[in-house]
């Protein structure tokens, strides 16, 4: 093994060469967005508003007019800098790693400190983290797709190039690096590429074009207003200011940037509890998962794999098999401190596989003249790893993996496989993960095919290992269920070992199936479908079995949620309604094709984020019932006093001021609100429901127009008793409170888990009325008595 660079000299080619990340023209400028608040719609009426009060010298309103659009543009900055930068933040998270070797050690490091001539450690699903040659004589398989466009993947050996951004599908090796940054072939392709805008999330259309709707009905009401009051005998300049005023009070500006705001920080909060959002359309889909097709290995277990017990076939295997420990093993153990304790970097089963094999008394020591000869990885359908061995010029096949392929592939009698088929049995029944191992002597070259290599084997023996569901995981189940979300283990152990953990953390009640991948691939998909409700555990699967389920449940119309990890689980990671990666140990390819990335490879914080995606999509919906109720309240006051030819119950500068206080602030208190642990206690969302369904609109109605009655009763009362003054003012104030009263009403859970800024946003809206109320100088702005 190279030892690799010096840290001295790597600070000095981190000088030179720079870090090894490819640069794009950034999008994001402070002053543009900050320009880009003014041409709006909005703004262009309160513009036209202002320049008539300027026409007809009512300088106060003009000023104030000019005002909220520069406070308006302000609040939709603030908004959406605030949602650019808590995106940016999540870019921290998900910065890619590469395994290097540094003065003889292996260390896992950001892809971005990798400099020329360091030796990186290449596994099977990585992404190549720089351009670079193989050092070693490990044949490996790369698809180059991202550069070349060709599908089929590429065979590489000893001395050929490896390119950034490429994908190892089979095979691990080493490499030196050649180039790194903007100098590799794929950051010579980054300079030639325009930067692509994202794309919304559908929820964010969906508001847009609401929005629109919305924004051409408060106008179209609006400017209803001035024919009703000519016919009236109102002069034409105070009702086209009135008209204006309440055209643009009607329209939720803030939705947008509210809806922005609520994925930003529900995806902070996200990453906080262990589940990076790369696609922001996973947000809305995660409220509506209704089944999650869930990895066993270090998902529900704590992949902390360790042997437990193991049973040789004849005493004297035992160098044998702690042979077959070491060879094609890809994990590696790192020195922790005073030397007993070691970290393993790599695969947990190799890494309890080498623990293990240390440990022993008999210490195994492959001689120096020994040599790996071949590799063959692993095997998603036999479930083994084949090495061919070669020592004193004679050739050694050593197999381990799935103890029924070993069992089936020996040399053992019918009496003897049928024997130790029942020890395994009862060894998996009592939770143990097993191992399989043989060995034999090959005669013939090297380079025969995998099947006849794995021919006519000396079975040697089982290793078993324990690695226990991690304590959450029972809560985690229990809360599923009580979401009405059917959680389904898919694991390639032995349907023993899956049923035995699925009781334990509470997955199997009753009359629920265990199928195994044999029983599956003899099924048709409608008697699937008919039992697959009623299973909670797949056993010895492939990963193409995991895509079948998928495409199935889909079928059916069915919101399905699918963990993984492998190269063969991105394509049901892709399919899946919400694809769901795991960050520790989880290769390239899988996070690539996943919507979601857990930092923890825990199924409890997979269903910490479909709660956080629920309460997400709860609080948005909140802030429209919210926005819509409160200017539908707004224009019916003014529409129903025109029509009934009353004075007018508001005047511009009121309406501009119940629309910046009543609308931004508390909209987003209301849509970054805290935990609300009722979400999880009903059933999914239907994801075809329109935003705005038959109980929305119900509940948007009957606010809106009871404020605007209530309101309407109270001025008409008012007017006949007192001035109009008064009665304005007394109606610009009830209609504020009202306005403070309702969004407390709507964040009430909200209120009770602390929602400090919800708390805040009352205050101060309640301070600054009051304020305008006692200060003499706003009067006369506000026209107030």
């Amino acid at each position: 093994m190279e030892k690799g660079l010096s840290q001295h000299e790597v600070q000095q080619r981190l000088k030179s060469y720079g870090e090894n990340i490819i640069s794009s023209e950034s999008t994001f400028s402070v002053k543009k967005l900050f320009l880009s608040q003014f041409p709006t719609t909005i703004n262009a009426i309160l513009f036209v508003a202002g320049v008539f009060s300027l026409v007809i010298h009512n300088m106060l309103d003009a000023f104030f007019i000019f005002i909220v659009i520069i406070i308006n543009a302000c609040f939709g900055f603030i908004q959406e800098y605030r949602a650019q930068k808590s995106l940016e933040k999540l870019q921290e998270y998900t910065a890619p790693v590469t395994l290097v070797v540094r003065e003889g050690i292996e260390e896992q490091i950001l892809a971005a400190n990798l400099v020329p001539d360091d030796i990186v450690i290449l596994s099977e699903g990585d992404r190549v983290p720089a351009d670079g040659l193989l050092i070693n004589e490990a044949e490996i398989e790369i698809d180059e797709a991202i550069l070349t466009g060709e599908s089929m993947a590429v065979a590489k050996k000893k001395n050929d190039t490896v390119m950034m951004g490429t994908l190892i599908l089979k095979g691990n090796g080493t490499m030196r690096v050649t180039k790194t940054g903007m100098q590799t072939d794929f950051g010579k392709i980054a300079k030639t590429l325009a930067t692509i805008k994202d794309e919304k999330a559908p929820l964010q259309k969906n508001l847009d074009q609401l929005g629109k709707f919305l924004s051409y009905a408060a106008l179209g009401v609006g400017l209803m207003i001035i024919p009703i009051g000519i016919f009236y005998g109102e002069d034409l300049l105070p009702l086209i200011l009135v008209s204006a005023s309440i055209g643009v009070a009607a329209i939720p500006e803030g939705l947008p940037a509210v809806v922005t705001i609520a994925f930003a920080v529900g995806m902070n909060r996200m990453v906080k509890r262990g589940a990076i959002v790369r696609k922001m359309t996973a947000i809305e889909t995660l409220g509506a998962v209704q089944i999650i097709l869930s990895d066993k290995t270090g998902t529900i277990t704590q992949n902390a794999m360790h042997v437990k017990k193991y049973w040789l076939k004849e005493k004297d295997m035992l160098a044998s098999l702690l042979t077959g420990c070491f060879l094609g093993n890809t994990a590696t153990l790192i020195e922790k401190g005073t030397g007993r304790d070691f970290e393993i970097v790599g695969d947990q089963t190799d890494g309890a596989l080498l623990m293990w094999a240390k440990q022993q008394d008999l210490k195994v020591e492959l001689p120096k003249n020994a040599k790996e000869v071949h590799e063959h990885v692993f095997d998603a359908d036999t479930k083994t790893i084949t090495t061919v061995w070669n020592r004193n010029g004679n050739r050694f096949v050593f197999v381990r993996g799935a103890p029924e392929s070993i069992i089936a592939k020996s040399t053992l009698s019918a009496k003897e496989k049928s024997e130790l088929t029942k020890k395994l049995e009862a060894f998996a029944k009592e939770g143990y993960r097993v191992i399989g191992f043989a060995t034999k002597e090959e005669k013939h070259e090297w380079h025969r095919s995998r099947e006849k290599l794995e021919r006519d084997l000396t079975f040697l023996g089982f290793v078993c290992l324990y690695d226990p569901p991690r304590p959450e995981v029972k809560e985690a189940v229990r809360k599923s269920r009580m979401a009405g979300i059917q959680a389904i283990m898919v694991t390639g152990d032995n349907e023993h070992t899956a049923l035995s953990l699925a009781k334990e953390v509470g997955l199997i009640e009753k009359d629920e199936n265990v199928v195994t991948g044999e029983e599956l691939s003899k099924m048709t998909d409608e008697e699937l479908i008919k039992i697959i409700f009623k299973t909670r555990v797949f056993a010895r699967t492939k990963p193409e079995d995991k895509l079948r389920l998928v495409s199935i449940l889909q079928k059916h119309n069915i919101v399905v949620g699918v963990t993984g990890d492998g190269v063969n689980d991105a394509l049901a990671l892709k399919k899946a309604n919400v694809g769901v990666a795991m960050g520790l140990g989880g290769t390239d390819v899988a996070k690539e094709a996943a919507d979601i990335v857990l930092t923890d490879n825990n199924f409890a914080t997979l269903i910490k984020a479909i709660e956080e995606g629920r309460i997400i999509y709860k609080n948005i919906t909140n802030a429209i019932v919210y926005l819509i109720s409160g200017n539908l309240a707004e224009i019916s006051l003014v529409f129903f006093a025109t029509l009934f030819q009353l004075p007018f119950p508001l005047l511009p500068t009121q309406i501009l001021w119940i629309n910046i206080v009543t609308d931004s602030l508390p909209a987003l208190a209301l849509a970054t609100g805290s935990r609300d642990e009722t979400v999880l206690s009903k059933k999914p969302r239907d994801p075809k429901m329109p935003l705005l369904n038959r109980h929305r609109i119900l509940t948007i109605c009957l606010i809106g127009f009871s404020m605007a009655a209530v309101l309407l009763v109270i001025f008409t009362y008012l007017v006949n008793t007192t001035t109009e003054e008064q009665a304005r003012t007394v109606t610009f104030n009830l209609l504020v409170y009202f306005h403070l009263l309702f969004v407390m009403v709507i964040g009430r859970h909200s209120l009770k888990k602390g929602n400090l800024l919800l708390v805040l946003t009352v205050l101060i809206i309640l301070g600054l009325q009051i304020l305008i109320n006692v200060i003499p100088f706003f009067h006369e702005i506000f026209h107030l008595v």
